[in-house]
């Protein structure tokens, strides 16, 4: 009898689950000018391009790198899947 092991796929995704929740509570209470080095993540980005939103300004520098990083993502799910199949 076959079964399905769902409890192992929870585990192996809590620790980056827990991990994106850390940085968007780090994101949520702080200011730009507190901790900088929060901009290299997506959420930041679109966190203030939401708000220039808000303001009517132009949010359109606030996408390059949620654009960047699901570009890198992309790129190594098709790398990932190519050596798969040899």
């Amino acid at each position: 009898m076959k079964t399905k092991n769902t409890i192992e796929i929870s585990l192996y995704g809590m620790p980056i689950v827990v991990l994106y929740f850390f940085l968007e509570g780090l994101l949520m209470n702080s200011s730009k000018e507190d901790m900088p080095w929060l901009a290299i993540f997506p959420n930041y980005h679109l966190h203030y391009g939401i708000d220039q939103l808000y303001f009517n300004e132009s949010f359109l520098a606030y996408l390059a790198v949620p654009v960047i990083w699901m570009a890198a993502v992309i790129l190594l799910f098709v790398n990932w899947f190519k050596k798969q199949e040899f």
